[in-house]
């Protein structure tokens, strides 16, 4: 399994090339880490696509969605990728609803605020002239749809037209402390299940034309990484493992997470109100 954590698959490189860079900043309990892959030879040597991945990481190993200043901070940095973008959004909750380490993206669109299907009139009989239009989809997983999840979007973007894509994703780690007690956002897209060794076409601006950002929260890895009885060991890369509150850190995880792309979209609408919508 391999790590799709910047801050794990980053943390040696950045100290030996000038093509990728990492900085760290603390707020409360909780620490920032942003790491630029700058040239496409680091980028190809570690496997990830050049930009810009920022991660939120509890400093106690806690569930970081218990932090009161979290959904603040997520909002902010969001923001900053968000930029001028976000004129028509479309939101795309990856991962099998069947499968709880896996529900994170799905729990997470249904909780979207969606507006494109409003007409102006509406909207501004409720004073919410200046909502900005955003869908939201769960397309399930190959598995169940018999259709590759790229297919999907792409012909999604094709009649929605977003300038924006923000995917929504369970993510692998190689450290176990870091299953739910961290965040990560990027401008890079993703390769769906590269985490656990079932790699899905690309998502991405260079595959979609259009810009992408990617949130995940890490729920699972590998039980080799921590496994050290020798009669199972060549066993343990078959499975792996998750905390056993993953159910309510998924919960946790995708109101929190919905909170912050909702309030970065729709920077002019009411913050209460917009919990009260969704």
């Amino acid at each position: 399994m391999f790590s799709d954590l910047a801050i794990e698959f980053a943390s040696d490189k950045s100290k030996q090339s000038s093509g990728i860079s990492k900085t760290e900043d603390f707020s409360e309990d909780i620490k920032v880490t942003t790491v630029k892959i700058l040239s496409q030879k680091v980028a190809e040597e570690l496997g990830k696509p050049k930009g810009e991945y920022i991660s939120f990481e509890s400093k106690r190993n806690e569930n970081i969605f218990d932090f009161q200043n979290i959904a603040d901070l997520i909002t902010e940095n969001l923001s900053k990728l968000i930029g001028n973008l976000s004129r028509t959004t479309l939101v795309v909750g990856i991962g099998n609803t069947e499968v709880t380490p896996d529900a994170l993206g799905p729990k997470t669109s249904s909780k979207i605020f969606a507006t494109r299907h409003l007409d102006t009139m509406s909207l501004q009989q409720f004073g919410l002239g200046k909502i900005k239009p955003v869908a939201a989809i769960s397309p399930g997983v190959l598995g169940q749809t018999g259709i590759e999840l790229f297919e999907i979007v792409r012909s999604v973007s094709a009649s929605v037209k977003p300038d924006l894509i923000i995917f929504i994703d369970a993510l692998a780690a190689n450290e176990v402390s870091r299953l739910g007690s961290c965040v990560q956002i990027s401008n890079t897209g993703l390769c769906p299940g590269s985490g656990v060794g079932n790699k899905r076409a690309e998502l991405s601006y260079e595959t979609l034309g259009i810009p992408c950002i990617t949130i995940g929260v890490p729920t699972v890895a590998n039980a080799a990484l921590f496994i050290k009885s020798n009669e199972i060991e060549a066993d343990a890369c078959r499975y792996i493992v998750t905390p056993r509150e993953i159910d309510r850190i998924i919960e946790t995880a995708s109101t929190v997470l919905s909170n912050a792309i909702n309030r970065s979209l729709q920077p002019y609408v009411d913050r209460e109100l917009l919990s009260l919508i969704v």
